[in-house]
């Protein structure tokens, strides 16, 4: 019996990003079935009657189209593994999660009374931050400006756009975006980073 190989394979599946990515294409079909818990599972404002509690964390795993899922789980399964090199699965469950809420604590204020928001894009924010906190000189590109630079300058602008753009009103990518909560989720992304990597390195 291979227990070694079937040891590594279970490993393999169980990995934070394998786990996110399966359960976000699973919601995200199950809704262009007709299952679609949008309206339940998105984040409203506290004082809107459509608001639950269990909202803080369902509005991360619905995504309003396929570009919106397709460029969240990209972005993830790029990003989330070689956090996972040198930090511990808890750990990278733990900077995910924490992402996702203090994105959605920071776009609140900015949302309307009627308003909602859905999407990983916070946590995954997080997640980029954090790998440019861990890898800095990385190089990398964005898709449509093909230039490589190191990871801290390009994330950092990255996020100083968005910040911008929420604040401004001035978006390249059209309305209905939570640019804060892309700010957000990456300070939480810093902040996890920062933290661990001085216990790593004491």
């Amino acid at each position: 019996m291979n227990v070694p190989a079937f040891t590594t394979m279970n490993k393999i599946r169980l990995q934070p990003h394998i786990i996110l990515i399966a359960l976000n294409v699973a919601i995200f079909l199950l809704q262009e079935s007709g299952f679609d818990w949008r309206t339940e599972g998105a984040l409203w404002q506290p004082e809107n009657p459509n608001y639950h509690i269990w909202q803080w964390f369902t509005h991360m795993f619905l995504h309003e189209s396929l570009m919106h899922l397709g460029f969240n789980m990209f972005a993830l399964g790029s990003f989330m593994p070689p956090l996972l090199r040198v930090w511990t699965a808890k750990r990278v469950w733990a900077l995910y999660f924490a992402s996702g809420l203090a994105g959605a604590a920071a776009y609140l204020p900015f949302m309307g009374s009627n308003g909602s928001m859905l999407g990983a894009s916070g946590a995954v924010f997080g997640v980029l931050a954090a790998f440019s906190a861990v890898y800095p000189k990385a190089p990398l590109s964005l898709m449509f400006i093909p230039v490589p630079m190191q990871a801290r300058y390009l994330v950092g602008g990255m996020v100083l756009y968005e910040v911008f753009a929420q604040i401004s009103g001035v978006s390249l990518f059209g309305d209905n975006i939570a640019h804060m909560a892309h700010g957000g989720g990456a300070l939480m992304g810093w902040a996890f980073a920062w933290q661990w990597q001085r216990q790593l390195q004491r």
